[in-house]
């Protein structure tokens, strides 16, 4: 028997905006954090997270329901598209967020969850974000306000995106490249477990663009088990709606 379950969420914007965001291109990546593509045409196409989901629009209500055919590449060609219908409602200055996801597969409890902490979670913060004035300026200050107190977990948790990615040049202190906030945490966490005693820290004044800033980092640790060691390196950091979204390391 086919799956249904329904979900629901806060939205910090108006119904509006929430609409309009779902069915736009770069917004709806900017807030999933991967390639996607929209249409506010019933009968058109529609793409997210990449490929892996994917869909046309049933039914467009502007500003209150969204109907769409909806699959990810985890379902098999025998298995039919599932659908979500998405209501939205005034909550003052708010929306609630209510969908029904209806004919899934048997396997298709999973997507609950994964509504929550991929979609709406990103969105909450996304429209929060777009209500901030965090520019890149300022959030490349605040980086660096911390970052000379050497608050490392400070900057990740306050500035960072829950869907960053951080990018290292070769494999030599763990994984090249580590996607997500959790991920980056632990990345940090095990650079911290991995270091014995700290001597010091130097970082530059940041070179901000519209969307980029960068700084240079000199560190001086000993390492357990490596001895002395400095290391020297320029950090360069994307920032999308208030919020870094990728960092990568040179050295």
């Amino acid at each position: 028997m086919p799956l249904t379950f329904t979900v629901s969420a806060e939205i910090p914007a108006s119904k509006e905006k929430v609409y309009n965001a779902w069915l736009n291109s770069d917004e709806h990546a900017a807030i999933t954090g991967a390639p996607a593509t929209a249409s506010v045409n019933v009968g058109d196409s529609f793409t997210a997270h990449g490929d892996y989901i994917s869909g046309k629009n049933i039914r467009l209500v502007p500003f209150s329901n969204i109907v769409q055919s909806w699959r990810t590449t985890e379902f098999s060609d025998a298995e039919d598209d599932s659908v979500i219908d998405i209501r939205l409602e005034d909550r003052g200055d708010h929306t609630l967020l209510t969908m029904k996801h209806s004919n899934l597969p048997p396997h298709g409890g999973q997507y609950e969850k994964g509504w929550q902490d991929h979609y709406f979670q990103h969105m909450k913060d996304y429209f929060t974000n777009k209500k901030s004035s965090m520019t890149t300026q300022k959030v490349a200050d605040r980086f660096i306000e911390l970052a000379r107190q050497a608050k490392v977990e400070d900057i990740l948790r306050e500035l960072f995106s829950s869907v960053a990615v951080s990018i290292e040049p070769n494999e030599e202190m763990g994984p090249k490249v580590v996607e997500g906030l959790p991920g980056i945490l632990k990345k940090s966490e095990m650079f911290n477990s991995m270091v014995e005693t700290f001597h010091g820290a130097k970082i530059s004044d940041p070179v901000v663009s519209e969307k980029y800033f960068s700084v240079s980092w000199w560190i001086d640790t000993t390492m357990k088990d490596q001895g002395r060691m400095q290391m020297d390196e320029i950090c360069v950091y994307k920032v999308e709606n208030g919020k870094i979204v990728s960092e990568q390391f040179f050295y």
